[in-house]
């Protein structure tokens, strides 16, 4: 391909180097020019410009583009009609794209001419999924260039292709204990199924049972008997070692332990048995959420009828890290990110709001009431001071000379809000009023919130990090978001600009970039108590 600049007379039929625009037309780069886009830019008073022309063996791009896209398409794939030297591949089917990435490295290491580029190996595509892309960087390949790519490409065996998703039959276990809620149980099914599904599988049987030996068995016997390509058991309690309840069950039905845990995060405790052809996979606690973790890998793995192995599960600690969780971080991290950026850890506050008239519960003051002798706003509060909050203050109003009195001798401060009729929004205006300027984040707790202990406070402030834009924590149980939630100074006048009952929904839809959210394996953050049926049905009264 020769690259020149030609006298626009002679310039018909060649390439266009760069766009070209007058009135109500343009030109782009990359077009074979006609006679009437010679016209045009004669019009404008255009006399040369540069262009390019192919010489005898050249390939135009797009011929190229396709050529390439041909030649590396395998199964379950198709290309789309290429353009300015690029072809896209696109997925048939659902399924997981594979290749070899040696190969590939080899056809784009050939020439800076060439270029390929994938989606991860692995990942799980849909049909229409854009999964390769083909695009030649000049206008033309030459013939020298071809030859390389022609040799290279005769190597590369099955392409890119897709290993679909075959039709698999599950039953399901779930295990029982009585401080285990039924909702929670459902909510696990309806995610898991939902994986199910979408890897074209079928949920066919459910068991619910008490989360010991001899009833983990029962389950099992019976599971067996319908004859399912893998068994799926969600614990009431995550198997903390090959001798806890569900793998013990698992070797007394006369299965094996293939694999405990897993270098995969979230979903390092899953464990891998295996009852006469049928694989049992035991749940971390991570499934019972939505969001990405191990078992995907395992499912999509295993519903393309790959093995299921030590040497597979070995494998997916390359790319493991899949997001970062609370749970990773160290107590190293703020002092290393100190010694980097010459800054402080955060300094959190608290707020707690107990200004509330509990109308809901008739002439009592839930936040007055007992669990264990306890009232619920100590437990709240004790939770918070016994956590990393470095001051606490406590929002009153209705009663709220009963409630000091019930929390006198403790480590806080008092704000009244003489509006709280106003609504919550006016508790926590009061609040952040009296925060200290030193104060880089608050987490706002209500007050009714039975089951919160300091180490959930604790995992929700520990990934707190302004510098890295994790600004607005959110606690996360299988998939639902719920409270306390901790805000950076940054939303402060945000936060005073609301009213009523309003809460920060929108504030949270709007600065979405900075929100993080912690997944945990209870719904404790879920909890708050506003009627006497609610107390009822968590047994507290």
């Amino acid at each position: 391909m020769i690259f020149k600049k030609q006298n626009i007379n002679d310039a018909k039929g060649s390439i266009l180097a760069h766009k070209k625009s007058g009135d109500g037309w343009v030109i782009k780069k990359g077009k074979v020019l006609s006679e009437d886009d010679c016209s045009n830019l004669i019009s404008i008073g255009i006399k040369e410009l540069f262009v390019a022309t192919l010489e005898t063996g050249d390939m135009h791009e797009d011929a190229a583009a396709s050529w390439v896209a041909g030649e590396i398409i395998g199964s379950n794939v198709k290309s789309n009609k290429a353009f300015t030297g690029r072809c896209n591949l696109v997925a048939e089917k659902k399924g997981l794209l594979s290749f070899n990435k040696d190969k590939l490295k080899e056809l784009n290491f050939i020439d800076e001419a060439l270029t390929v580029a994938t989606l991860p190996e692995n990942t799980a595509v849909k049909p229409g999924q854009i999964v390769a892309t083909v695009k030649i960087i000049p206008f033309a390949i030459s013939a020298l260039i071809k030859k390389d790519i022609s040799s290279t490409l005769e190597l590369i065996a099955q392409g890119i292709f897709i290993k679909p998703f075959l039709h698999k039959s599950f039953v399901m276990i779930n295990t029982t204990v009585n401080s285990l809620k039924e909702s929670v149980v459902t909510k696990t099914t309806e995610i898991t199924k939902k994986r199910i599904d979408k890897l074209c599988g079928n949920l066919n049987s459910i068991f619910t049972c008490d989360h010991n030996v001899d009833h983990v068995l029962n389950a099992l016997t019976d599971s067996i008997k319908l004859n399912p390509n893998m068994i799926i058991i969600s614990g009431a309690h995550v198997s903390v070692d090959r001798n806890d309840i569900i793998p013990t069950s698992i070797l007394n039905a006369g299965g094996k332990i293939i694999y405990y845990g897993m270098p995969v995060d979230p979903g390092n405790l899953m464990l891998l048995g295996q009852i006469n052809n049928i694989l049992i996979l035991v749940l971390p606690g991570c499934a019972r959420s939505p969001s990405k973790n191990g078992i995907d890998l395992i499912l999509e793995h295993f519903v393309t009828d790959g093995d299921i192995n030590k040497n597979f599960i070995a494998s997916l600690g390359v790319g493991g890290l899949l997001t970062d969780t609370y749970s990773r971080r160290s107590p190293r991290d703020n002092k290393i990110r100190k010694e980097i950026v010459s800054s402080k850890d955060p300094s959190i506050c608290a707020i707690v709001l107990a200004a509330g008239e509990s109308k809901r519960m008739g002439s009592d003051n839930k936040l007055l009431m007992k669990i264990k002798n306890k009232s619920l706003i100590k437990i709240v509060t004790e939770s918070l001071i016994n956590s990393k909050v470095e001051k606490l203050i406590v929002v009153t109003g209705y009663q709220h000379e009963k409630i000091i009195e019930n929390l006198s001798g403790m480590d806080l401060e008092f704000a009244f809000n003489k509006d709280y009729k106003k609504g919550m929004s006016s508790s926590i205006k009061k609040g952040l009023s009296c925060l200290p300027e030193s104060c880089d984040g608050v987490v706002i707790c209500l007050g009714d919130m039975p089951f919160i202990t300091s180490k959930h406070i604790d995992d929700l402030i520990s990934p707190f990090d302004p510098l890295s834009n994790r600004m607005i924590g959110i606690p996360l149980f299988c998939g639902k978001r719920g409270n306390p939630i901790i805000w950076s100074r940054k939303y402060f006048k945000d936060i005073n600009n609301l009213s009523g009952d309003m809460g920060a929904r929108n504030l949270i839809k709007i600065n979405y970039l900075d929100v993080y959210e912690v997944e945990f394996d209870d719904d404790a953050l879920q909890v708050d108590l506003d009627t006497h049926k609610e107390w009822q049905d968590y047994n507290l009264i």
